[in-house]
């Protein structure tokens, strides 16, 4: 009995080890970091907006987490807005939802979001759970220093 314990222990730990690894990996990125180009806007009264109906295109580039937490926008890749971005999570009427929070300087923005898939992104202020603005992911915008943390979130 003691050898059958001794030999489950010792074949069970490696497989454990690899999926502990593979979840603490998971755990230390999450699927909003890299850069998202502005799709198009549908407002509360369902009226859409777009690149080609404003006159110009929007970047957001989330940061990794932990290292400062960067944000920037970009109007046409030319950077208008820079700050921080924090992510938090609570229940409402039993509904998990994750609650970005956009700040600069002393103003701060909060946002519901979710994935449509992968590459899809779509945020919605808190309150009013409109506009939705829906946002596909893209490489780096040539004015952004590129990174290996933004190298690697290309390809998650």
């Amino acid at each position: 009995m003691n050898s059958q314990v001794t030999r489950l222990f010792v074949l069970s730990t490696p497989i454990f080890l690899v999926l502990c690894g593979s979840l603490c990996l998971a755990q230390d990125s999450h699927p909003i970091i890299g850069t998202w180009e502005w799709l198009f806007t549908e407002s509360c009264t369902g009226e859409i907006s777009n690149p080609q109906t404003e006159g110009f295109t929007i970047q957001r580039q989330f940061g990794e987490l932990g290292q400062e937490n960067n944000y920037r926008i970009y109007r046409n890749e030319a950077l208008l807005f820079r700050g921080h971005y924090a992510i938090s999570y609570v229940w409402i009427n039993d509904t998990h939802i994750e609650i970005l929070t956009i700040q600069q300087d002393s103003q701060e923005e909060s946002l519901t979001f979710g994935f449509l898939s992968g590459d899809q992104l779509v945020l919605a202020d808190l309150e009013t759970d409109c506009p939705f603005a829906f946002y596909v992911r893209r490489g780096p915008v040539s004015a952004e220093n590129t990174t290996w943390g933004g190298m690697k979130s290309q390809y998650r």
